[in-house]
């Protein structure tokens, strides 16, 4: 049963991993930074209303102008 257990949470744990990218959030940030719908003071973009800081930290999410797209392949890997 622990062993099941186990082996659930780390498979949880490698999914978190694949949402989750410093090196893409870093990207990501720095493109809406220079962009001319993104509001610096709420760190929200005016096209999507979305919190930038949040979106731009998951590979399953994309810019609503294009800027740049999910980097994630699909759940089918996981």
């Amino acid at each position: 049963m622990v062993k099941v257990f186990m082996m659930f949470m780390l498979k949880k744990l490698k999914i978190i991993t694949k949402i989750f990218s410093n090196t893409l959030y870093k990207d990501r940030i720095e493109i809406c930074n220079s962009c001319d719908f993104y509001r610096q003071w709420a760190k929200q973009c005016k096209v999507c209303k979305c919190f930038m800081p949040l979106k731009a930290r998951l590979t399953t999410t994309s810019c609503p102008m294009g800027k740049w797209e999910h980097s994630y392949s699909g759940w089918s890997s996981i």
